[in-house]
């Protein structure tokens, strides 16, 4: 459990980061890898440098919902039931509601609740579309993508950067944010994105 004594701000952050590594490593190591993607989408899109840790301590805790989420669940191999699903669904929701009871910037509270949004308004949990969805949350939807089609999955291989980035092409303007896209584009042609686990 979180230290509800520590004080709210970067030692809390620090603290939730360590209890999510404590309790599920495989979601705190893809938090950390979708942590370095989306400061170098962030580096690309403008951010300075405060900006840019807040960005990546939201993208670091993004799943940390997953901890009210049964593991079962979250780490189940074969394909989820609608029970199932809807358990997972609501990581997003309890992800920001923690995050919010720790006092930490809303940023990292509205990447972790709204990371499932989609540019298209048919995401999840509150269903927002386009610049309605908060920037930090769009960013981390888009590294959070690439790195779930990169890492290895227990019913499948890992997907090529290549064929990852085909991918955020194509949903480019329907599941992601059009600028979000192009900016990891950009990242990959310089370098920035390189497969982090």
């Amino acid at each position: 459990m979180p230290n509800l004594l520590a004080p709210p701000g970067p030692t809390e952050a620090i603290h939730l980061l360590r209890t999510l590594e404590a309790r599920d490593p495989v979601v705190s190591a893809h938090g950390l890898r979708v942590g370095t993607y989306a400061r170098s989408l962030g580096a690309v899109l403008g951010f300075d440098g405060s900006e840019l840790d807040q960005l990546e301590a939201a993208a670091h805790l993004h799943d940390l919902g997953k901890l009210g989420v049964p593991p079962w669940v979250v780490h189940k191999a074969d394909a989820l039931n609608a029970t199932e699903r809807i358990l997972l669904r609501r990581h997003p929701a309890l992800g920001g509601a923690m995050l919010e009871a720790h006092h930490q910037p809303e940023a990292l509270v509205q990447a972790a609740h709204h990371h499932h949004e989609r540019w298209d308004g048919r995401g999840y949990p509150d269903g927002l579309s386009g610049l309605s969805i908060p920037r930090s949350a769009r960013i981390v939807a888009v590294a959070d993508a690439f790195d779930a089609m990169t890492s290895t999955r227990a019913y499948r291989t890992p997907w090529t950067t290549a064929r990852a980035l085909a991918e955020l092409e194509r949903e480019s303007g329907a599941q992601f944010w059009p600028e979000a896209i192009a900016a990891f584009r950009e990242a990959a042609k310089e370098g920035w994105v390189l497969r982090a686990g």
